[in-house]
Parts: C-alpha cells; structure tokens; sequence
C-alpha cells in the first residue's frame, strides 16, 4: 500500500477553463477522470508555470473545492513569467498588520496582507523599486511561499455564527 503524505500548495496555479474544442493534446487525463466522463464542462487544464507544455487535467468537483481565484489576476511582464525562483514579492516594511508584512497589491493599488492579492515582480522591477524606495523590501516568492499560512482575519466574520451554530457569542 503507498503512504500518502499531505502537503501544502506553495505557487499559484495556472488554470484555463476546459472547453468543446479545447486542444487537448499532451494534456494528462486520468482514466478516473475518464471514466467521469472527462472532459467537461466545469473542469480545468492547468499547466506548469515553468514547463507550459507540462499540463493535466483538472476535474471540476476537485477545482471547486481546492482553488479559488486571485483576487486581481495579474498579467505575465512582456516575454512571459521567469521561474519562481526570478520572482520576488515587495514588502512595504514601514508597517506591518497585527504580525502580518504588508505587500504591495496587484497594479499599485495600495498593499495587502494577503499574498492571493499581492503583486509579484521580476528580480529587476524588484531591485529598482527597492533602489527608489529603500524601505520595500524585495523578498523571493520561492521564500516566502514556503513562510506562509492560512489565517482568519476577524474583521470579516459574523458574529452570529457561533451562536447559530450552537455556540457561544465571540
């Protein structure tokens, strides 16, 4: 019997919507996935960020419970991504979110704590925003991913909920 192990996503994925049509050669099926009757709608292929040709399919059930979108897709700088490795994250280091870092949000749009909404930069954009501003911090995305966790932040429960569910009032 194989010992499985879990284990935490560290990258964004990269995911296109299955449709009829959809070129569908080199793309990993798996004979569950067959036998489902995949392809359909509702499922995904995704691919290797680094390896486009590299790419499976994704079954719609198991997308919908394990993904969720970027809040502001962020679109590949001119010649495609680099690897992970090539790609950095900018904390604004002048402040912090409770124990979170602040880091600079998709198109300037302020900074968030939360890295589904953070701007990821190539090493030079990096480099040269630290240079203009010694106070952003240019950490690597390979790092960093591998520090973060899932969080709750309060702000958006409902305070109802607990008693709903039976329990006491937060």
């Amino acid at each position: 019997m194989d010992d499985f192990k879990q284990f935490r996503r560290k990258q964004i994925a990269e995911l296109a919507d299955w449709t009829p049509g959809f070129d569908m050669a080199g793309v990993s099926l798996s004979d569950a996935d067959k036998a489902a009757g995949s392809p359909k709608a509702g499922d995904k292929v995704a691919r290797n960020p680094t390896n486009h040709s590299d790419r499976w399919l994704v079954a719609a059930d198991y997308f919908a419970t394990n993904f969720e979108s970027i809040a502001a897709p962020q679109s590949a700088p001119a010649g495609g991504w680099v690897s992970e490795e090539e790609r950095f994250y900018l904390q604004d280091s002048r402040s912090f979110c409770g124990n979170d870092a602040l880091w600079w949000r998709v198109g300037g749009k302020g900074y968030t704590s939360d890295l589904r909404e953070a701007a990821i930069y190539t090493k030079d954009e990096a480099q040269r925003m630290h240079k203009a501003r010694d106070t952003d911090i240019p950490w690597p995305v390979s790092y960093i991913n591998t520090k973060s966790r899932p969080v709750v932040d309060f702000q958006y429960l409902d305070k109802a909920a607990p008693t709903e569910a039976g329990g006491k009032e937060g």
